[in-house]
């Protein structure tokens, strides 16, 4: 009653209450035949409701939506409350799993080959698809096939974003595009003939070095200023020199230990006009020399490298 309907335990805290009122009754009329049959099902009930009664109050202490599923349990003469073909069960450590037939009225891309009872996904305008998985799992392959049938069916343009490399994926939705007559567009920052964008675009060095580092995390404070004083010096040099906006790879290259003395040389071409910067780069490269610079800062230029 629990996992596989939507009916609440508190119908059989009613029959047992039932069950209880006749029992009473055959002993007060001395009908033996009657408590013969009542006892066990009364035994039944009273062992149900206990057992129920425990699982509800779980469930009503659990989280959001377990605890709304049990609330929303219904008695016996109270009709579900569910489209019609949906299924509601509750599997393993309390995960509510519903199933609904899919709508007529909603076009989909089919992910095997047998598109009545295989996995499928929704097909129109303004659907999104999420993959995840581990590698291998088929996230590339499922994507394709997605992204396949909307060109098939709806003759949608493609537009991809490839940050990593896909080769195989690209020659596939190149050849697929002209075949099916639609636009076909690759944003690719190693492409020659991909549109650019340029990531570490601002007009102040601070700017640029907030959104390099926010992806690194640390539990040390300390840790994390030092890096942000260190990146943020390279970043006003090449700012000073010209080298703006850098791009991301130029800048973690250049913010690497074994480069600040070119950081440095860079400065010093550039002391006249920037005073203030050539103090700043000489008193940080004598802490970058010693040990406590080295230690300090190794550990987050290397996760920035990664």
């Amino acid at each position: 009653m629990r996992r596989y309907t939507t009916v609440s335990i508190r119908n059989v805290y009613l029959a047992a209450a039932v069950a209880v009122a006749l029992d009473a009754w055959a002993l007060h009329a001395r009908a033996a035949h009657a408590l013969i049959v009542m006892g066990p099902v009364t035994s039944f009930l009273l062992g149900a409701s206990a057992v129920g009664r425990r699982w509800r109050l779980s469930d009503l202490g659990a989280g959001e939506e377990l605890r709304a599923h049990e609330r929303a349990r219904r008695w016996l003469w109270q009709p579900p409350e569910r489209t019609r073909g949906e299924r509601v069960h509750i599997v393993t450590q309390g995960q509510i799993v519903r199933e609904r037939p899919w709508p007529a009225s909603e076009p989909y891309v089919p992910m095997t080959a047998d598109e009545t009872a295989g996995a499928r996904v929704p097909r129109r305008s303004g659907r999104h698809i999420f993959c995840a998985g581990a590698t291998g799992s088929g996230k590339t392959t499922s994507a394709l096939r997605a992204a396949a049938g909307r060109v098939l069916k709806d003759h949608s343009a493609l537009f991809f974003v490839d940050q990593k490399g896909d080769p195989h994926a690209e020659a596939f939705l190149r050849a697929l595009a002209p075949a099916m007559d639609v636009p076909f567009i690759l944003f690719d920052p190693r492409a020659d003939d991909s549109d650019h964008w340029q990531p570490l675009w601002g007009q102040r060095p601070a700017e640029v070095v907030a959104r390099v580092l926010a992806g690194i995390q640390t539990s040390e404070p300390y840790y994390a200023d030092v890096l942000r004083k260190h990146v943020g010096i390279v970043a006003t040099v090449l700012h000073a020199a010209g080298y703006w906006p850098p791009s991301f790879p130029l800048l973690v290259e250049a913010s690497q230990l074994t480069r600040f003395d070119r950081v440095q040389a860079l400065a010093a071409q550039h002391k006249d006009t920037h005073p203030e910067l050539w103090r700043r780069v000489q008193k940080h490269a004598r802490f970058v020399a010693g040990s406590e610079g080295h230690r300090a800062l190794a550990g987050g230029l290397t996760r920035l490298v990664w």
